[in-house]
C-alpha cells in the first residue's frame, strides 16, 4: 500500500512539474509575442518619423523576434513583408529585396512552388525589381505570378488583372511600350468590370455568390499609366483618347472639380503641348490651376508645376508677356521656368 501511495505521489509530482513547465513555456511565448508586436510598432513609428538608424534597429529586432517562432509560424513571413514595405517606403529597394526573397523561400518550402501565397511573394518581388530598374530580372517573376493566378483562379480573376498591370508597368518602364499597352488593356478589361461568380460548396443547395466591384482608384491609376505609355510610344491619338477616358472616369465617379484630376490634367496638358495643341494644353492647365486653388488655396506648391507648364505653352505660342510673368514668379520660388519641358 505504501508503494502504491508513493507511486501515485511520484506521478502527481511529474504531472505538476509538466504543468509548471508548460505554464512557463506559455508565459515565455506570450512575452515573446508581446515583444515582437512592440518591435513591429516601434519600427513603423521610427520610419514615419524618419529616425533611420532606430528604424533599422527595430526592423532587425522585429525580424529576429519573428524568427524565434519558427519558419512554420505565419508571423515570420508577415514580419518580412512588413520589413520589406518599410524599406520600400524609404526607397531602400535592395534591402526590401532581401526580405522579399527570404519570404518567398519560406513560403515555397512550406507550400510548394505553385501556391497563391507563393504568387503573392513572387508578385511583390517582381515589383521590387522593377523599382530597381532590373526590368529583365523582374519579368519572369511577374509572369510567374500571373501564371499561378490563372491556374489557381481563372483567366479573368482580379488577381490576374493585377499581375498584368504590374507586368505592363515593368514593360513601360523598360521602354517596351507596345507590349505594355496590350497588357494594360487586358488588365482594365478585368479590373474595370463588375463581375460575379457562383460556386457550389458541397451540394446544389450550398451556393456561394462572389461579387467583384472595381476599385476605381486603381483603375484610374492604370489608365494614367497606359495614357503616359502611349504618349511615350508616340501614339499621340491613342494617348489623347486614353487621357480623355481617364478624365471622364474621374469626373463620373468623383465630380468635375475632384482633386484626383490634378495629376491627369497636368499630364494631359503636357501631352497636348508636346503635340503642339497649345490652346487645348492651356485650357487643361488653367483648369488644373482652378481645382488646386479651390481645394488648397492660391499659394499651394502644386501651382508651381502648373505655372512651369503654362510658361512653356505661352512661350511656344509667342505670348511673351504672359510667359515672362510666370517666369518671374517661378524664379522667385526657386524653380527654373523650363522645368515642365
Amino acid at each position: 500500500m505504501r508503494n502504491s501511495r508513493m507511486t501515485l505521489s511520484t506521478a502527481a509530482c511529474a504531472v505538476l512539474l509538466w504543468l509548471a513547465s508548460l505554464a512557463t513555456a506559455l508565459h515565455a511565448a506570450a512575452v515573446d509575442a508581446k515583444l515582437w508586436k512592440t518591435y513591429c510598432d516601434d519600427a513603423k513609428k521610427a520610419v514615419q518619423e524618419r529616425r533611420d538608424q532606430e528604424a533599422d534597429q527595430f526592423i532587425g529586432m522585429a525580424v529576429g523576434a519573428a524568427e524565434s517562432f519558427g519558419e512554420a509560424d505565419p508571423r515570420l513571413v508577415e514580419t518580412l513583408f512588413m520589413a520589406a514595405g518599410l524599406q520600400q517606403a524609404r526607397k531602400r529597394f535592395a534591402d526590401a529585396e532581401t526580405h522579399l526573397r527570404r519570404a518567398l523561400a519560406v513560403r515555397e518550402a512550406r507550400l510548394g512552388t505553385n501556391h497563391l501565397s507563393v504568387a503573392e511573394c513572387v508578385f511583390h518581388l517582381g515589383n521590387n525589381l522593377s523599382d530597381q530598374k532590373k526590368f529583365t530580372e523582374a519579368e519572369p517573376f511577374l509572369k510567374r505570378a500571373e501564371h499561378i493566378a490563372k491556374w489557381k483562379t481563372s483567366a479573368y480573376h482580379p488577381t490576374v488583372g493585377t499581375c498584368q498591370a504590374a507586368l505592363a508597368r515593368n514593360y513601360s518602364l523598360a521602354g517596351r511600350y507596345d507590349q505594355a499597352d496590350k497588357l494594360y488593356t487586358a488588365a482594365l478589361k478585368i479590373l474595370g468590370t463588375q463581375t460575379s461568380t457562383t460556386k457550389f460548396k458541397g451540394g446544389p443547395d450550398m451556393i456561394e455568390e462572389r461579387l467583384f466591384v472595381p476599385d476605381y482608384r486603381r483603375v484610374m491609376q492604370i489608365r494614367m499609366e497606359q495614357a503616359q505609355t502611349l504618349h511615350l510610344g508616340k501614339k499621340h491619338k491613342d494617348a489623347e483618347d486614353a487621357f480623355k477616358k481617364l478624365v471622364k472616369l474621374i469626373e463620373d465617379r468623383e465630380g468635375k472639380d475632384s482633386v484626383l484630376l490634378v495629376n491627369p490634367l497636368l499630364a494631359f496638358g503636357l501631352h497636348c503641348a508636346d503635340v503642339k495643341k497649345y490652346p487645348a494644353a492651356e485650357t487643361l492647365l488653367l483648369r488644373r490651376q482652378g481645382i488646386i486653388t479651390e481645394h488648397a488655396g492660391p499659394k499651394h506648391p502644386a501651382h508651381l508645376a502648373t505655372k512651369a507648364a503654362l510658361e512653356r505653352v505661352y512661350r511656344e505660342q509667342g505670348k511673351d508677356a504672359e510667359a515672362d510673368l510666370l517666369a518671374r514668379q517661378l524664379s522667385e520660388a526657386g524653380v527654373k521656368p523650363d522645368a515642365a519641358k
